[in-house]
């Protein structure tokens, strides 16, 4: 496939992958309806290899690849912040998230980011193998102190993580002092906002 500068070959068919217990979807360069026509076999592929018991995890534009299945129809999903319009208009049925970088229904996973893709592939070693094993993985390849995956995927069905600074330091603040009698005007004034915020 020509995806412009980067020529990929690919070392089979979707005929010949069989079942995959892990696909990844890649971000397209820029509008990723100039190759959606193209690799429309594709939605087929994947609803099987989801019936089938696969993680499909997508990142950014790729992640309108995965909308064109049908499979986040109904379900939540993020994207590039670059791509918000442009999937809000051709996946009107998909719940989408921006506010956050993660998103996870089921086995199905989007992600921002290359860097949020790379959390989501901590988590999925540490399901394959265990926590050891993906804990290792993160201080080899992920020099970065980071989140935990938890910490900030939107997780359909499950309690959301706060995606907000301003929240989560109030949050804090007022888990800290649950014997003091707080006020909203004193978490205003601690947080330096207005009452109203």
């Amino acid at each position: 496939l020509d995806c412009g500068r980067l020529p990929i070959s690919a070392d089979c068919t979707l005929a010949e992958a069989g079942r995959c217990d892990v696909v990844y979807l890649p971000a397209l360069w820029r509008n990723p309806a100039l190759l959606r026509a193209r690799l429309a076999p594709l939605s087929a592929w994947l609803r099987e290899q989801h019936e089938a018991g696969a993680q499909i995890a997508a990142v950014g534009t790729g992640v309108s690849l995965l909308a064109d299945s049908g499979l986040l129809d109904g379900r939540p999903a993020t994207t590039h912040w670059y791509n918000f319009e442009r999937f809000e208009r051709a996946h009107p049925r998909v719940d989408l998230k921006r506010q956050f970088f993660i998103t996870q229904s089921g086995s199905l996973y989007c992600a921002a980011s290359i860097n949020s893709l790379a959390d989501v592939s901590v988590h999925l070693i540490e399901r394959a193998f265990d926590r050891a094993t993906a804990q290792h993985v993160e201080r080899n390849f992920s020099h970065e102190i980071r989140r935990t995956y938890e910490e900030y995927r939107y997780l359909d069905g499950g309690e959301a993580p706060l995606a907000d600074e301003v929240v989560a330091e109030a949050q804090l603040w007022i888990e800290a002092n649950l014997a003091a009698q707080i006020t909203v005007a004193d978490l205003a004034q601690r947080l330096a906002i207005s009452v109203r915020t």
